[in-house]
């Protein structure tokens, strides 16, 4: 059985993108892989594989302990994209941008969620070979198109 410790807060705060495509990948994987993968949380363990979906200080420590497996890494967001959504000052801003491409650097293997962020990687000193585009999936049963009375009433609101 292959150990995977997924690495995420992306679920704290809701309404996020990120945390939906996190949940749906976990459900995904121990609905259909319940005897393949043992899937740990935010688990600093001895591991085949850490994936990590979210850059917090705590998980980019841990990409130097022993023992991580193969370190892939989601990434959601550039440090150009964080543009309009986060209000970082702007002496902190370059700390964190450098912060950001040190963290995706530290990965064996990154998946991106959008392909126009292939290139911009590359430009960050991420070899092409190391990045594979896989897009969000959604579980449809959840997320479905609303009925047309539907979307009046919520119109309405």
């Amino acid at each position: 059985m292959l150990k995977i410790n997924m690495f995420s807060t992306a679920t704290k705060v809701k309404g996020q993108g990120v945390g939906s495509a996190y949940s749906e990948l976990i459900n995904m994987l121990e609905k259909h892989f319940p005897r393949e993968f043992d899937i740990k949380i935010n688990n600093y363990a001895q591991s085949d594989i850490s994936h990590y979906h979210t850059i917090n200080p705590t998980f980019f420590l841990s990409t130097f302990f022993k023992k991580r497996g193969r370190k892939i890494g989601y990434v959601h967001f550039l440090p150009e994209t964080l543009e309009g959504s986060l209000k970082i000052p702007w002496p902190i801003k370059g700390i964190v941008y450098r912060y950001v491409i040190a963290f995706y650097k530290r990965m064996d293997h990154i998946v991106v969620v959008n392909p126009s962020f292939i290139p911009k990687l590359e430009k960050y000193g991420i070899k092409g070979n190391k990045i594979t585009y896989i897009p969000n999936f959604v579980n449809r049963q959840e997320f479905h198109p609303a009925s047309k009375q539907t979307k009046r009433d919520l119109r309405a609101k």
